[in-house]
């Protein structure tokens, strides 16, 4: 459905009857699934380009992961299945740029070409995959099941504690959003105001954890982060509020020292600015108990899964240079494969590292999208035969270089 609705905003496209698509979803090998719909003409040469027509002969096709879905025009023909390692060279060219329509070419094993017809915005996904902007993904055996939540749309707090939308006039105003903050979203229950002015730095408190609020015109500094995390350093747990942003020293700062910094928006409303804040509201979702407690060990869970794959088989800030080199000798004789595979662990490392506001979003919508994080990464895992997350990093075949390397 994700493919068909970037295939629905196509400024040229051909009609789909149902003959057609109930072929298509027969033909899906276990495990695949479609990354993109387009329009195609099989030849012997290269169609001629039109600026405002597709060439003569152009059929609706479905490209998947693993092959190349072509229906009948009618229902005495059957469905043409060609597997994508038979059509992997590709060359790329493109209509006048007034136009919205890309074609790119992909050189069969026989001698024919493949010329696919697609949106420009979208031609890329023919051949590096659609793994970074997919939104949905089959089920995956190799991942586990997620928790029993998020079938409805409810907030993942109860609709009680939704936050008060006010205006913020004075500091008292940021204060009070501060306190129910840490008592309604972060659980820290009975905090309370310090009030007066020799708080030491401290505008509220609680047994486990401290907050300062600063109403101010400019960003909050790196002396203010410091002040609130040496005034109670026995207590694991500071958080700073601020209406005015923070400084890039403050935000050094703050994660050397793991201060949890919230931005106050316009409306009242508390919004986390860094790896530590995100931490803070798991930890309250854990301390809420029930969904809320489901939903953060989820989180948690997919998290260290997508990163541990990363670790084990990418490149990237996780990653190593001798997993990555080791997984490309491994499948030296089809990068391109490799590379589309590769765009699904990439998209899961994007989605657990940005993802709907924690604490604020619905059950549904956090489950679903930390859901399709772990599919992306168990299907780049399926799809080149590792193990998902994996034991360990993968290592290369090295040998001890002879003369006859060199001739």
């Amino acid at each position: 459905m994700w493919a068909w609705s970037v295939y629905a905003e196509y400024r040229f496209r051909l009609p789909v009857s149902s003959h057609q698509a109930q072929q298509i979803l027969g033909a899906i090998p276990p495990g695949d699934h479609v990354e993109i719909f387009t329009a195609v003409v099989i030849s012997a040469t290269t169609p001629k380009p039109s600026p405002d027509a597709f060439p003569q002969g152009t059929r609706f096709a479905a490209k998947t992961f693993d092959s190349w879905v072509l229906p009948s025009q009618n229902a005495a023909e059957d469905v043409t299945v060609i597997p994508s390692a038979d059509a992997e060279l590709f060359t790329w060219t493109s209509f006048p740029t007034p136009v919205r329509v890309a074609k790119t070419e992909f050189h069969m094993i026989d001698g024919r070409i493949i010329s696919a017809y697609s949106d420009k915005k979208t031609s890329s996904w023919l051949h590096e995959g659609v793994g970074r902007s997919i939104l949905r993904l089959p089920d995956n055996p190799l991942t586990p099941f997620p928790p029993g939540v998020g079938t409805g749309n409810m907030s993942a707090f109860p609709p009680d504690s939704d936050s008060p939308k006010r205006l913020l006039s004075d500091w008292h105003s940021a204060e009070e959003v501060a306190l129910w903050h840490m008592s309604e979203r972060l659980a820290f229950f009975g905090s309370r105001l310090t009030g007066g002015v020799a708080d030491k730095g401290v505008d509220v408190e609680h047994p486990q954890a401290v907050a300062q609020v600063k109403m101010q015109a400019n960003p909050v500094g790196s002396p203010q982060i410091r002040q609130l995390r040496g005034a109670r350093p026995h207590l694991a747990n500071h958080i700073f509020y601020s209406t005015s942003g923070y400084t890039r020293a403050a935000i050094a700062e703050a994660a050397e020292s793991s201060v949890a910094l919230f931005l106050i928006d316009d409306d009242g409303t508390p919004c986390p600015y860094g790896a530590e804040a995100e931490q803070i509201i798991l930890e309250g979702l854990r301390r809420h108990g029930g969904d809320e407690a489901l939903v953060a060990a989820y989180i948690q869970s997919v998290s260290k899964r997508v990163m541990k794959a990363e670790a084990n088989y990418g490149w990237g800030q996780f990653g190593s240079v001798d997993a990555y080199a080791a997984l490309r000798e491994t499948h030296s004789k089809n990068r391109n494969r490799l590379e589309r595979a590769e765009s699904h662990l990439k998209g899961a490392v994007n989605a657990v590292t940005h993802h709907p506001r924690i604490g604020s979003a619905t059950h549904k919508s956090i489950v679903s999208h930390f859901r399709n994080a772990d599919l992306r990464a168990a299907f780049f895992c399926q799809a080149l035969g590792l193990a998902y997350p994996g034991d360990k990093p993968l290592g290369r075949n090295r040998k001890t270089p002879t003369a006859a390397d060199f001739y």
